[in-house]
């Protein structure tokens, strides 16, 4: 009979390995109350994985309390290297429980279970290691507080347990953060330039480039032609005739023939032109739908990004430059690549209407671009025989409290690529320069489908006038879908 978790923890020796989250936002493990989790224990082994303890490592780098727990775990790590790499006593000689701390062994990625886990995941790769050391450890619990690592380790069969509440560290800031606070209120009132990646919840910022899935079903067809033609349905021929009387044609008898039509007004042949076009308007946009699988893929495989720039300063920020670079086989497509490809197949025909005077145009842009929000200095251009790696904005007032989202789109120049992309914004005088990196890779399979799912994920890929309708749409579950049996 399967012991539970609670059996397990109610025994004299109870052996623990650590997530991340432990290390970072619970109290020193030798100040923990071991006993309100295991009440019998005499012994608390205590196991680090090798991914947490890479993880801490790169937190050197970090400030504030992330930095600070790093350099408790880096002694903590030396104790234990000083030891030859045996487990350290973390409790007291003198104490009721014996509380020890070791590395987990190393193993190699060939070593771990790539078909149940991510490992290019931090999470994964955590609760994957712990499933391991847990064949030749049979009572090892994970002790998490995060919820992918419970639930993949409920997934697993693997034992696992949330510390308590009360085990948290207090949420006051450490020194670092009140001398930072002391600094700002001698400075007076500062700008702060804050970057993010607002579509990923990875806290590794990684994003993955997925082709899109190899077909689309009828189902997924009917649902982009319909949304997308509903938002400039065709007027009938009725309605037009009843709005505008000198395009209706004149009665002789059994005759029908054109109106003599006044110069600007509209012609019963405009009405002809008009009922044509949305014939081929509406064939062209059931093509385009249901051709999105070789579309979207023509160019490479594809990942739309969004950069969010925020000033959460007390003041504004002056002259902001925003930059985006590319490492690795990847390059920047142009923003509206989709829209001036398909401009032409997928034109709205215009209502007929009549005119007045002749139509010479609004004339050129003669408006200077607003000092508060920001617009493109470096741009990819499709006509250019080097691909773009670099693009940027400009900002001239970027004031406080106001966060701008800019959109990019990153495409894969060849298979398993992987690199990154690297964004840094700087401002004149007090902005400070920062700086934030996603790690890009290609994923080996395309999108498991179906295309709906992709393409809601990717709507940054159709042309603009078509996304916010697709989004809503898309978004609504339990539509007939059969993606299923179209894949190859």
């Amino acid at each position: 009979m399967t012991m539970t978790v609670a059996e397990y923890l109610a025994a004299t020796e109870v052996v623990f390995c650590l997530d991340t989250n432990i290390l970072i936002e619970f109290r020193s493990l030798a100040e923990l109350p071991w006993k309100e989790l295991a009440p019998n224990a005499t012994s608390i082994r205590l196991i680090v994985p090798t991914k947490v303890g890479t993880e801490m490592d790169q937190h050197k780098f970090s400030s504030g309390r992330l930095r600070k727990r790093a350099a408790d775990f880096a002694e903590l790590a030396r104790r234990i290297e000083d030891s030859g790499d045996r487990p350290v006593r973390l409790s007291t000689p003198d104490a009721n429980i014996a509380v020890t701390i070791e590395f987990g062994p190393l193993y190699r990625t060939k070593d771990l279970d790539g078909e149940r886990f991510d490992l290019d995941d931090p999470d994964n790769r955590v609760v994957a290691e712990a499933t391991v050391i847990a064949r030749d450890i049979p009572d090892l619990i994970l002790l998490a507080d995060d919820s992918l690592p419970i639930r993949l380790a409920r997934h697993v069969g693997l034992l696992h347990v949330r510390p308590p509440r009360t085990w948290r560290r207090p949420a006051d800031g450490d020194e670092r953060d009140e001398t930072i606070a002391d600094l700002r209120r001698q400075l007076g009132p500062q700008p702060n330039l804050v970057l993010n990646f607002p579509a990923t919840a990875d806290h590794n910022r990684r994003h993955d480039l997925v082709s899109p899935p190899d077909g689309i079903c009828e189902d997924c067809v009917d649902r982009i032609y319909r949304t997308s033609l509903a938002l400039d349905p065709e007027v009938p021929r009725s309605t037009l005739e009843a709005r505008y009387p000198s395009a209706r044609p004149m009665s002789l008898g059994a005759y029908q023939i054109p109106s003599i039509t006044p110069v600007g007004a509209v012609s019963s042949g405009m009405l002809d032109r008009y009922e044509q076009e949305f014939d081929s308007y509406r064939r062209h946009l059931h093509i385009w739908a249901s051709g999105l699988p070789k579309i979207l893929s023509k160019p490479g495989v594809i990942r739309p990004i969004d950069i969010e720039i925020s000033n959460e300063g007390d003041r504004a920020a002056d002259k902001v430059h925003l930059e985006a670079t590319l490492s690795g086989p990847f390059h920047f497509l142009a923003i509206d690549h989709f829209d001036v490809a398909l401009e032409d197949l997928l034109e709205v025909p215009h209502v007929p209407k009549p005119y007045l005077t002749p139509y010479f145009g609004d004339g050129p842009g003669l408006g200077t671009p607003r000092v508060d929000a920001f617009y493109p200095l470096d741009e990819p251009d499709d006509d250019d025989a080097d691909p773009s790696r670099r693009i940027s904005w400009r900002c001239e007032e970027l004031r406080q409290g106001v966060r701008f989202t800019l959109p990019c789109i990153v495409v894969a120049e060849k298979a398993e690529a992987q690199g990154a992309l690297v964004v840094t914004a700087r401002g004149a005088f007090q902005a400070k320069a920062v700086t934030l990196t996603a790690p890009l890779k290609v994923s080996a399979l395309p999108h498991p489908g179906p295309f709906a799912n992709y393409l809601l994920d990717h709507l940054a890929l159709v042309p603009l006038h078509y996304r916010r309708a697709l989004a809503a749409e898309l978004s609504v579950t339990g539509r007939p879908c059969t993606c299923a049996g179209t894949q190859a």
